[in-house]
């Protein structure tokens, strides 16, 4: 979902968007880490450059520090690998061997 202009998610031009994978385990392909994406943002051109850039936010399985990545770089974990695995789950151990 896109946000518009005069929307409170909308800060400073930077837009902060639904993902389709949203609250779903996935892994990052570029590095294999597996967390849950929490969130989406778009930044407007003057920041870099001249188009806008998107990025997703992954938290680990289990808590831990957050990364950021393209959109593009993330694929979902199965959800019979991932189970109903969520953010803080203590079963996170069956993702982890998912790599």
């Amino acid at each position: 979902m896109r946000r518009v202009q005069g929307d409170p998610a909308l800060v400073g031009g930077v837009e902060f968007d639904t993902h389709p994978l949203a609250g779903r385990v996935v892994r990052s392909r570029s590095t294999g880490q597996v967390g849950v994406l929490t969130s989406q943002i778009t930044r407007p051109p003057e920041d870099w450059g001249t188009h806008r850039v998107s990025e997703v936010y992954v938290r680990p399985v289990g808590g831990g520090i957050e990364w950021a990545t393209s959109p593009d770089d993330i694929e979902p974990v199965p959800d019979d690998v991932a189970g109903s695995t969520r953010v803080g789950d203590d079963s996170s151990s069956r993702v982890r061997k998912a790599r």
